[in-house]
C-alpha cells in the first residue's frame, strides 16, 4: 500500500474515527484503526464491536492495499506532523512507514489481522427519518446524563428512540430519573416503533452532526446508521424491552414554581460544595409561596442554606433530592426561566423550560421518614 494524503484531513478523520476505540480490549486488534487505500481515497475504519466509525479521506493512491495500525500511536503522530502532505507506505501488513518531508517514522501493525466488519445495512429494509442537524447534539445534552451507569439493567445504559404518530421521541432513565425530548416528524404517522441506542453511539453521532442542516438516520431491527460528509457511523442496537417510562410521569402537580435558571443553578452549585464530598448528603428543597429554600448538611464538612425567589402556586412542601441529580438537570436546561413542578413529598418532580418546550426531566425524591 502506498498513498499520499493531506496531513490536516487525515488528522481530522483519525481524531474522529478513533474515538470509538475502547481503552481496553479483549482482542488486541480492536485497539487499531484499519487503513485501506483504494480508488482516490484512504478509507479509515475503527470499531469496538458495538459501534463502528468509517471515514474517507481524499488521497493519491499509488498502490492499493490495507493495514491495521495502533489507533492511538498513529493519531498522535499524524496530528503532530509539520508538513502539509503525508506519505504512508506498507510493503506488508506488519508495519507502515510514515514519511513527512525528509523525515520518517515506522509503526508496527497487526500482521494479517483485520478488524471485524459490521453486516451491511440494506437501505430498502431500514426505516429512515430525516431530522435537523442540531437534534442529536440536543439529545446528547438533555438526555444522555440520565442513562444508567451500572450493569444491573443493560438496557437502561441506552437511549430509547421512538418514531411514529408524527413524533420522534428520545428518552433515558436509570430508574431514579427520566429525561425525555421529542421532535415533530410529520412524515411519520404510522404506529410507533422503538429502538434503543447505546449511549456511546449517541455521543459520537452528536459530534458528527453538529453544524449540519439535516441528517438521515437509518434503523433496522438490530442496527442504526447515519452518514455525513466523509463519515459513516454504524451501531448495534441494545436488545431487550425498554421500560414503559411514561407511567412515571405525573399527570397532576400540587405545586408549581417559575424560577430564574441562573439563580437556581448558582444556588445549587454553591450548596453542593458542601455535599459533593459526602455521598450520604442530600439536597433539601423547601417550597413556600414565592420562594425555594435549598439546604444541605454534612457532618464532616458543614452546612449551607440558600433562598431563591420564584413565582409559585400550590401547597408548601419539604423534599429531599440527590444533589448531583439536581445539578445535572439544571445543566441540561437553557431557557432564562424554568418551571419546577412537584407532585408531592414522595412523588416525582418535573423540570421543564418556559414556553413550548418539548423537553422534560422527571426526578424522584429521596425517601424520607414521615
Amino acid at each position: 500500500m502506498r498513498v499520499t494524503v493531506e496531513q490536516a484531513s487525515l488528522a481530522r478523520a483519525l481524531s474522529q474515527t478513533t474515538r470509538v476505540v475502547a481503552p481496553q480490549n479483549t482482542l488486541p486488534v480492536l485497539s487499531g484503526v484499519e487503513l485501506t487505500a483504494q480508488g482516490q481515497s484512504l478509507h479509515l475504519y475503527a470499531t469496538d464491536l458495538t459501534t463502528a466509525l468509517e471515514a474517507d479521506v481524499p488521497a493519491e493512491v499509488s498502490e492499493p492495499g490495507h493495514i491495521v495500525l495502533p489507533a492511538g500511536t498513529l493519531t498522535d503522530l499524524i496530528q503532530r506532523l509539520p508538513t502539509a502532505l503525508v506519505d504512508i507506505a506498507a510493503e506488508t501488513s506488519a508495519q507502515a512507514v510514515i514519511r513527512y518531508g525528509r523525515n520518517q517514522a515506522t509503526i508496527h501493525g497487526f500482521a494479517e489481522d483485520r478488524l471485524p466488519e459490521f453486516a451491511h445495512l440494506p437501505r430498502n429494509a431500514a426505516v429512515a427519518v430525516t431530522i435537523p442537524g442540531h437534534v442529536l447534539a440536543e439529545v446528547a445534552r438533555q438526555v444522555l446524563f440520565a442513562c444508567a451507569r451500572d450493569e444491573a439493567r443493560p438496557i437502561l445504559k441506552g437511549v430509547a428512540m421512538e418514531l411514529g404518530e408524527g413524533r420522534l421521541v428520545f428518552a433515558a432513565t436509570d430508574g431514579s430519573r427520566l429525561s425525555q425530548v421529542w421532535y415533530a416528524v410529520p412524515d411519520h404517522l404510522e404506529a410507533p416503533r422503538q429502538w434503543v441506542w447505546p449511549a456511546k453511539a449517541v455521543t459520537e453521532a452528536s459530534r458528527l452532526t453538529a453544524g449540519l442542516d439535516t441528517v438521515t438516520l437509518w434503523m433496522s431491527p438490530h442496527v442504526v446508521q447515519l452518514e455525513t460528509a466523509g463519515f459513516r457511523l454504524t451501531s448495534r442496537l441494545l436488545e431487550g424491552q425498554y421500560p414503559e417510562y411514561q407511567r412515571v410521569i405525573p399527570q397532576q402537580y400540587v405545586a408549581e414554581c417559575r424560577v430564574e435558571l441562573s439563580a437556581l443553578r448558582g444556588a445549587v452549585e454553591r450548596v453542593n460544595l458542601i455535599a459533593q464530598k459526602d455521598r450520604s448528603a442530600s439536597l433539601r428543597i423547601v417550597h413556600e409561596p414565592g420562594m425555594l429554600e435549598l439546604g444541605t448538611v454534612s457532618q464532616d464538612i458543614g452546612h449551607a442554606r440558600e433562598v431563591v425567589e420564584c413565582q409559585s402556586t400550590g401547597q408548601p412542601l419539604d423534599l429531599l433530592f440527590n444533589p448531583h441529580f439536581i445539578a445535572d438537570v439544571l445543566k441540561s436546561l437553557s431557557s432564562a426561566e424554568i418551571v419546577v413542578e412537584f407532585a408531592g413529598t414522595q412523588s416525582p418532580a418535573r423540570f421543564r423550560e418556559v414556553g413550548g418546550s418539548t423537553y422534560q426531566h422527571i426526578l424522584l425524591p429521596l425517601r424520607q421518614l414521615v
